[in-house]
C-alpha cells in the first residue's frame, strides 16, 4: 500500500472512530461561556453538551444518519444561544458523520465551516479553535493539500490552546501523517516519535483509567505508522518489527473491536514481504486476511483483493492477478474511496495489464487513474493544472511515469508514425519531472529528498531514451538538450539545490536572520553528534540525558524549519529563487567550458544501460553502453588492485600481476572512455569527468590509453591517462557552473591543520566503538612537515599539534581561501554522514572528547574556501546514493560552501601524500590551474619514485569542482593592498616631483 492509513484518515477504515478522533481532540467544555451576558447559561451549556455526546455515541455505533440529524440540531441550538464553540463542535460532528457515510464533499464543506467559525469567533487559545482547525486540516489531507494541512496543525500547536498530552499527541499524529502522505517520511518519523512520547505520558498518568481502549488504540496506530515510515526509508527489518508488534498489541486489546484496522495492517505487512520477495510470508498474511474475513464483516474487501493480486503476480499467475486487481479497483469505486486509493488501484491494474500484453486496456486504466485525481481539482481548473496546483502529487507522478512508459510502448508497436507517441511520452516525462522537483523542494529532511530523487531515476531514463529516439529520427538538437536535462535532474540535484538555496538566502535575507540560521544549524549538528555517539553506535550513556538531547534536537529542527518557512513568507524573492528550476542547460554548459581543448564527459547510470554525454565547445555526442553491472566485476577487481598492493610489496616487477593490471586498466578504458574521446574532432587536453554509480570510485587517470608491451611492464612506464589529459571531476554540470560562479571572499590565503597524535602517531582518544580502529590507523610522521613546506611556498597560518583542534578549525576555517587538512579520517559505511576527521585530542573536560569532526557537522558550517585539500584517507569515499552522488567528507565540504575539494578515494600513503601535496602547491604557485597542478604533481612523483609508482600511491587523489588558478583565489585584501601600493606610489612620485621643482 502506498499511503499510510492513520487515525487522521480513519476516513477510510475506522469509521466507528471518525467522530471520536475528531471530537476527543481538544474536547474541553468549560464554564468560560458563562462569563459573558450574551453567552448560554449553565443549563443551555449542559443541553448543548448532551447533544454533542449523543452525536458521538451515534457515530460510535455507526448510525450516521441519526448522527447527522443530531449534529444539525446542535448547530441550530448553538446559533440560537450564541455559542460559537458549540457550533464548531456541531460542524465537527457533521463532518465526521458525513465521512462515515462516504460523502467526502459534505465532509469537506462541514469541516471548512467548523474552521471558519473558529477563526472568526474564538481566540487561538480556545480548545474549540483547535478543534475547528484540526477537522479542516484532516479534510485538507483527504484532498491532498498537505502543505496547507501542515500549516494548520502547526498553527494549532503555536497557538497554545492544546491542553494535555493526549490532545498534543493527536495533533502530532496528524502532522506526522501529513508529512508522510506527501513523501517526507523522515520528518514524518520525527513527528510520530514525538506523538508517541505524548501518548505514552498520557497513558502513564495515574488519573487515566487502564481500560482506555481509545487512547491505547491510537498509540498502537502511531506505532504502526512508525513501522510504515521505516519501511519507506528502506529499513525493512525495523518496519516489520513495528508492524508485527502493532498487530499483537491490537489483538490483545480485542480483535472484535479492531478487525478493520487489522485488515489494513495485514495488507501493509504483506506488501513489505512483496518488496522483500518473500512469497511464503506474503501467503501467511494473505491467509490472516481470509481468517479475519471469516470471523468479521470487513468494510474494506479491496485490501484482500490487492494482496491476492500481489501474491498471484509473485507466483507468475498474471491473468489471475489482472482479475484480482480489477476486483479491487471495482471495490474502490463501489465504496467511493478516496481519489488516491482509486488511482493507486487503477495504476496497479494497468501495470498488470501491461505485463500480460493488453496495452490498450493498460492505457485505459492509467487514463482513468489520472482522471480520478484530476477530478479532485476545482471545476474552473484547466484540463491539467499548473505544477504548483496539483494535488496528490506523488500519486500523480506515479501515474504519469506509467503513462510515459505506455506511450513509449505504443510508439514501438505502432504501424504509423512512432514520433507522435514518443513526443507525447516526452511531454509526459517532462511534466512528471517538474512535479518531482516541486515536491522535493518542499521537503525539510535531506534524507527524504535523496530517497525521492532515487525513486525517479527510471523516469529520467525514460525521458533520455525517448529524447534520443526522437533525435535519431529528426536530428533536431533540441532533443539532445532534453536528454541532457533529464540526466542532470538525476545527478546530485539535492546538493545543487541546497547550495542554490543557501546562496539565495545569503543575498536576499538580512544578516540577523542568517546568524539565527547558522546558530540553529550548529546546534542541530551538535545534538545529532551526541545522539549518534550515545545511541546509534552503542556507547554507554545516560538514557535520561539521551531523551533530553532528542527532545532538544526535535525542538531545534522545528525552529529551523519554521525559520525557513518564515523566510519564504517574508522574502518573496527568496521563495521565487528556491522554487525556480535552474538546472544548467546543454548550451549553457558548452558556453562555460573554458576553451576549445576542454571536453566534458558526463555519465548517467540508468536501470537498462549507461549513458555518456560528450560535450565540447562545438560538439555534442551521446553514447550508450551496456548495463554497468556487466562491467561491475571488472571494476571491483580493478579497484582491489588499486587499493591492495600487498602482492607486489618487496617483489619488484611481478610480471603476472603487472600484466593483469595493464589488461584490466586498458579494458576499462576501452569500455568506458575510448569511444567518448574518439567521437570528438578535437584532441582535448583537459577532461571534466562527471561520473555516476560505481564510477564515482574510479580515478580515470589511472586507466591505460594503450596496450602495454611485455618490455614496458613497469608502472613508471605505463601509458596512464594521467600523462595524456588533465582530469577534474564534478557531481553534475549544474554544480560545475555553480562552483565557477562562486567568488572567494575569505580574507586570508592559506590555513593548514596538522594534528599530532599520541607517541605512536595514533589518536589518543577514540570512542569505545572505534577500539579496533586504532589497530588500523598508521602513524602519520609527515603531516606536520607537509603543511610547513606548503606554508613556505604560499605563506599563511598553521595549526599544528594540539592547536589543530576541532575548536580552532570551527572558529578559524572560514578565514581561509585554501584549507589544508593533513590528518586521519574515519569512514562510516553504515552511516556515511558520520564519517569524520580526527583532530588533536582535546583537554579532559572538553565537550568533544573523541576529537572527531563529523561530515554532518562540516556540511552545516559556513566556509568561504575556494579550495579544501583533504590530505587524509578515504575523504572522497562513501555511500553512493542514486540521484544524490557519493555521501562523503568531500561532499560535506562542498555542501559547506567550498567550490573545489581535493580528496582521496582510498587510504593514502603518508609519505607519498606529503610529496604530492608539496609539489601540487609549487605547481599551483607557478600559475597552473588546480587540475593541472595535481597532474604535474602526480607525474613528478612517478618520475622521482620508480619503486613506488603503483597508482596506489598517487592515483587516489581527485579534484572535484571548478578548475582555476591560484591568482583567482585572492580575496579583496589583495585588491585593497594593490590599491594602497598604487596610491603610495603616486604620493611618492608627487613629493619627489615637488622636490625636483624646488
Amino acid at each position: 500500500m502506498d499511503l499510510p492509513v492513520s487515525f487522521l484518515s480513519i476516513l477510510q477504515m475506522k469509521r466507528r472512530y471518525v467522530f471520536l478522533f475528531s471530537v476527543c481532540l481538544l474536547f474541553s467544555l468549560t464554564v468560560v461561556f458563562a462569563q459573558s451576558a450574551i453567552s448560554p447559561d449553565s443549563s443551555q451549556i449542559a443541553e448543548l453538551t448532551a447533544l454533542y455526546e449523543q452525536a458521538g455515541n451515534l457515530v460510535h455505533t455507526e448510525r450516521y444518519d441519526s448522527a447527522i440529524l443530531m449534529g444539525q440540531e446542535l448547530v441550530r441550538q448553538s446559533i440560537e444561544w450564541n455559542s460559537p464553540a458549540h457550533e464548531v463542535l456541531g460542524y465537527v460532528a457533521l463532518a465526521g458523520s458525513s465521512e462515515g457515510i462516504g460523502d467526502r464533499e459534505a465532509f469537506f464543506q462541514y469541516a471548512e465551516k467548523a474552521q471558519k467559525i473558529a477563526l472568526e469567533n474564538l481566540p487561538p487559545t480556545h480548545p474549540q479553535y483547535g478543534a475547528g482547525l484540526n477537522i479542516y486540516s484532516n479534510a485538507l489531507n483527504g484532498r491532498g493539500d498537505y502543505s496547507q494541512a501542515i500549516q494548520n496543525y502547526e498553527r494549532i500547536l503555536d497557538a497554545g490552546g492544546v491542553e494535555g498530552e493526549f490532545e498534543e499527541g493527536i495533533i502530532y499524529t496528524n502532522l506526522a501523517a501529513s508529512y508522510a502522505l506527501q513523501g517526507d517520511h523522515e520528518t514524518g518519523l520525527r513527528m510520530y516519535e514525538q506523538s508517541q512520547k505524548f501518548l505514552d505520558a498520557y497513558l502513564g498518568r495515574e488519573d487515566v483509567p487502564p481500560p482506555d481502549l481509545y487512547a491505547q488504540s491510537i498509540l498502537i496506530e502511531v506505532h504502526y505508522q512508525l513501522g510504515w515510515c521505516y519501511g519507506k526509508v528502506g529499513d525493512k527489518e525495523t518496519s516489520t518489527s513495528y508492524i508485527r508488534e502493532s498487530i499483537r498489541r491490537l489483538q490483545a486489546l480485542g480483535e472484535q473491536y479492531f478487525a478493520q484496522t487489522l485488515n489494513v495492517y495485514f495488507r501493509t505487512l504483506a506488501m513489505t514481504f512483496v518488496d522483500l520477495k518473500q512469497p511464503d510470508s506474503v501467503a501467511k498474511y494473505l491467509q490472516a486476511h481470509h481468517d479475519l474475513e471469516q470471523r468479521y464483516p470487513l468494510h474494506f474487501p479491496e485490501y484482500i483483493k490487492m494482496t491476492e493480486a500481489e501474491y498471484s503476480n509473485m507466483q507468475g499467475e498474471l491473468n489471475r492477478a489482472v482479475q484480482q486487481y480489477q476486483q479491487a479497483a471495482a471495490y474502490q469505486v463501489q465504496f467511493n474511496r478516496r481519489p488516491t486509493n482509486q488511482a493507486q488501484s487503477l495504476r496497479d491494474l494497468a501495470r498488470a495489464q501491461l505485463k500480460v500484453g493488453d496495452l490498450e486496456a493498460a492505457f485505459l486504466s492509467c487514463e482513468k487513474g489520472l482522471e480520478v485525481l484530476t477530478r479532485a481539482f476545482p471545476s474552473d481548473t484547466p484540463v491539467f493544472p499548473a505544477v504548483d496546483e496539483i494535488v496528490y502529487p506523488l500519486e500523480m507522478i506515479s501515474l504519469l511515469r506509467l503513462k510515459g512508459e505506455l506511450q513509449e510502448e505504443l510508439a514501438r508497436q505502432t504501424d504509423g508514425n512512432p514520433s507522435t507517441y514518443d513526443q507525447e511520452a516526452l511531454n509526459t516525462y517532462e511534466l512528471a519531472a517538474k512535479l518531482a522537483s516541486s515536491i522535493r523542494r518542499r521537503f525539510f529532511a535531506e534524507g527524504s529528498k535523496l530517497r525521492l530523487s532515487r525513486q525517479f531515476i527510471s523516469m529520467y531514463e525514460g525521458g533520455i531514451q525517448t529524447a534520443l529516439r526522437l533525435y535519431e529520427r529528426s536530428q533536431d538538437p533540441a532533443y539532445l538538450a532534453q536528454a541532457f536535462s533529464f540526466a542532470e535532474k538525476g545527478k546530485a540535484v539535492v546538493l545543487y539545490e541546497s547550495l542554490q538555496q543557501s546562496a539565495a538566502r545569503k543575498s536576499l535575507v538580512p544578516d540577523s536572520l542568517l546568524l539565527r540560521e547558522r546558530t540553529l544549524k550548529r546546534d542541530i549538528a551538535y545534538y545529532k553528534t551526541q545522539i549518534f555517539e550515545t545511541r546509534w553506535k552503542g556507547d554507554a550513556g545516560d538514557s535520561v540525558e539521551l531523551d533530553t538531547w532528542e527532545q532538544k534536537l526535535f525542538d531545534l529542527e522545528g525552529a529551523y524549519q519554521r525559520l525557513l518557512k518564515q523566510l519564504e513568507e517574508d522574502y518573496p524573492s527568496y521563495h521565487t529563487a528556491k522554487y525556480k528550476e535552474q538546472l544548467l542547460t546543454l548550451s549553457q554548459f558548452q558556453a562555460l567550458l573554458p576553451n576549445d581543448q576542454t571536453a566534458a564527459i558526463e555519465y548517467f547510470q540508468g536501470d537498462s544501460m549507461l549513458y555518456v554525454f560528450v560535450v565540447s565547445k562545438s560538439e555534442i555526442h551521446i553514447l550508450t553502453i551496456g548495463k554497468l553491472e556487466e562491467t561491475r566485476e571488472s571494476l571491483n577487481r580493478f579497484q582491489l588492485m588499486l587499493t591492495d598492493i600487498k602482492p607486489i610489496i618487496g617483489q619488484g616487477v611481478n610480471t603476472s600481476y603487472h600484466r593483469e593490471f595493464a589488461n584490466q586498466s586498458y579494458l576499462l578504458y576501452q569500455h568506458l572512455l575510448q569511444a567518448a574521446i574518439d567521437t570528438l574532432s578535437i584532441d582535448p587536453t583537459h577532461i571534466i569527468l562527471i561520473p555516476d554509480g560505481i564510477l564515482y570510485h574510479l580515478p580515470f587517470e589511472v586507466l591505460l590509453s594503450a596496450p602495454v608491451p611485455e618490455s614496458q611492464l613497469s608502472f613508471d612506464l605505463f601509458p596512464f591517462l594521467l600523462t595524456d589529459y588533465v582530469c577534474s571531476y564534478e557531481y553534475s554540470a549544474s554544480l560545475y557552473a555553480q562552483s565557477l560562479q562562486t567568488e572567494p571572499t575569505a580574507p586570508k590565503l592559506f590555513g593548514g591543520f596538522a594534528p599530532k597524535y599520541g607517541q605512536d602517531g595514533i589518536p589518543d582518544i577514540l570512542p569505545s566503538r572505534l577500539a579496533t580502529t586504532r589497530e588500523n590507523l598508521t602513524p602519520l610522521f609527515h603531516t606536520q612537515q607537509e603543511v610547513q613546506h606548503i606554508q613556505n611556498i604560499l605563506g599563511g597560518d598553521l595549526f599544528l599539534g594540539t592547536d589543530a583542534s576541532i575548536a580552532s578549525f570551527q572558529s578559524k576555517a572560514d578565514s581561509y581561501q585554501i584549507l589544508h587538512l593533513a590528518m586521519h579520517a574515519l569512514g562510516e559505511d553504515s552511516y556515511p554522514e558520520y564519517s569524520s576527521l580526527v583532530f588533536s585530542s582535546p583537554e579532559i573536560d572538553s565537550v568533544q572528547p573523541a576529537a572527531l569532526l563529523y561530515a554532518s557537522e562540516i556540511e552545516r558550517m559556513e566556509l568561504q574556501a575556494d579550495l579544501a585539500v583533504l590530505s587524509a584517507c578515504n575523504t572522497g569515499a562513501g555511500e553512493w546514493v542514486r540521484g544524490g552522488g557519493v555521501i562523503s567528507l568531500g561532499r560535506a565540504f562542498r555542501s559547506a560552501g567550498c567550490a573545489n575539494v581535493l580528496m582521496s578515494l582510498w587510504q593514502a600513503d603518508d609519505k607519498a601524500t606529503s610529496v604530492i601535496m608539496q609539489q601540487f602547491y609549487k605547481e599551483l604557485k607557478q600559475g597552473k590551474t588546480q587540475a593541472q597542478a595535481l597532474q604535474a604533481a602526480k607525474i613528478f612523483y612517478i618520475q622521482e619514485n620508480h619503486h613506488t609508482s603503483h597508482p596506489y600511491f598517487w592515483g587516489g587523489f581527485v579534484l572535484s569542482g571548478a578548475d582555476r588558478s591560484l591568482h583567482m583565489q585572492r580575496g579583496k585584501g589583495w585588491v585593497i593592498g594593490g590599491v594602497l601600493v598604487l596610491l603610495l606610489g603616486i604620493v611618492f612620485l608627487f613629493i619627489r616631483s615637488r622636490k625636483t621643482e624646488t
